[in-house]
């Protein structure tokens, strides 16, 4: 075929194809088992406690690891199950106190849905452990996604008392498990109430850390060993990074 100045360069791997529709999480509350989690060092010098999840009820249950598994292989797949937290340190600055809330609150989602467990600053500890996450909307660059908002009681799930976040705009994409194509707030949702989202608020948490665990130097023991009698991890998603 001659060339000219329309002409396209021929490159491997043209293959005509449709794009396949992805299933949506909607907005609302659900059950889920955190599979893994670990203390990351970031290059701002904070550290970082990522949890990953996955929802173990409902006509939900196992979305995270479908979604993971349908992704285009020629990308690398993002598992969006994943709730990232920046850890507080004893030197915060009053305008980052929103950060021990953040965490305090987090700790106190895990222990309420798990009675009997006390943290003790090992990351692993977490892992096998039930906890509700709240799923809200995120505004980027004009489109509406999904997102895991934050870690809450089961309680609030299954008495009934869990109330929608509001939407977040977001100025940036950064690494926000933002799960792309959502449009329709809480169509087929089976856990929450269908309110106006304009007009609802996160509900307060009013948890903290057990007695006597203030404070302290977050980052002190996060990556040591998991105590005795810690859950296994999950062997069956070993395979997804994280």
């Amino acid at each position: 075929m001659s060339q000219t100045a329309n002409t396209i360069r021929h490159f491997d791997g043209f293959n005509p194809t449709l794009e396949k529709p992805r299933d949506m999480l909607p907005v609302g509350g659900y059950i889920c088992k955190i599979i893994k989690a670990k203390a990351e060092n970031r290059v701002d010098g904070f550290q970082e406690l990522d949890i990953m999840v996955e929802i173990t009820e409902g006509p939900y249950a196992g979305f995270f690891r479908k979604d993971y598994d349908a992704q285009n292989r020629a990308f690398t797949p993002r598992y969006r199950g994943i709730y990232r937290i920046i850890c507080p340190t004893d030197n915060m600055q009053p305008e980052d106190a929103w950060r021990l809330d953040k965490f305090n609150t987090t700790l106190g989602a895990i222990a309420d849905s798990n009675p009997g467990y006390v943290w003790n600053w090992d990351a692993s500890s977490l892992i096998g452990l039930t906890v509700g996450i709240s799923v809200r909307e995120n505004e980027y660059q004009g489109s509406i996604y999904t997102e895991i908002g934050k870690l809450i009681p089961v309680a609030f799930i299954r008495n009934g008392t869990f109330r929608p976040m509001r939407r977040r705009i977001s100025r940036e994409d950064g690494n926000s498990n933002i799960m792309h194509g959502y449009t329709s707030p809480f169509a087929g949702s089976q856990h929450a109430p269908a309110p106006d989202p304009t007009v609802m608020v996160p509900r307060a948490g009013g948890y903290s850390l057990p007695q006597g665990q203030g404070v302290q130097a977050v980052q002190q023991n996060m990556s040591g060993s998991s105590s005795e009698g810690s859950p296994k991890p999950n062997t069956e998603d070993d395979d997804i990074p994280f």
